[in-house]
């Protein structure tokens, strides 16, 4: 695997107990996807069966959750080694939410945007089919527990979001 992937991963939750051959041996018994995703591009839409799941590479996700045809909610913003979709992928399911790429900005006290790289028109993601999830869960305990550690995080955090009356369009 590529460098600057493992260098990604090592950022995650998931693999922060791994170094670069244990990230290696892992990905070298699963099948991947790397895929590169234009600013505002869909990765995966609220609706659509779950059958994958993603780790930001470079740049930033956004995940959004229409609730009424004329409202929508911002459930949260990933980043780099972060993950998304992890919350259906253990039954026959459909994705609750719509996942973008989203512009890796700062804001500055002007409200006006500076990049923070200049490959700023794409966000690349690795997506872990369902299958080859559960199998590195059966094969690494230490994987199988990090997941679960952000998953009830993560079901915590976008229960209080779709309850809360922060709500954008």
């Amino acid at each position: 695997m590529d460098d600057k992937y493992i260098k990604s991963l090592k950022l995650s939750p998931l693999f922060k107990s791994k170094d670069e051959e244990g990230i290696n041996k892992i990905f070298s018994q699963i099948n991947y996807k790397i895929n590169t995703f234009k600013i505002g591009e869909k990765i995966f839409s609220q609706g659509d069966t779950a059958n994958y799941m993603g780790v930001v590479m470079r740049g930033k996700v956004k995940v959004k959750k229409r609730i009424s045809p004329e409202t929508v909610i911002q459930l949260a913003i990933f980043e780099e080694g972060e993950t998304f979709g992890e919350a259906v992928m253990f039954k026959e399911n459909k994705y609750p939410a719509t996942v973008t790429a989203a512009k890796d900005c700062n804001s500055n006290d002007d409200g006006s945007d500076d990049s923070v790289n200049s490959d700023n028109d794409s966000v690349t993601v690795m997506l872990l089919p369902k299958e080859d999830l559960e199998k590195l869960m059966e094969i690494d305990e230490q994987f199988a527990a990090n997941f679960l550690k952000i998953l009830n995080g993560r079901l915590k955090l976008f229960n209080e979001k779709i309850n809360s009356d922060h709500i954008t369009n």
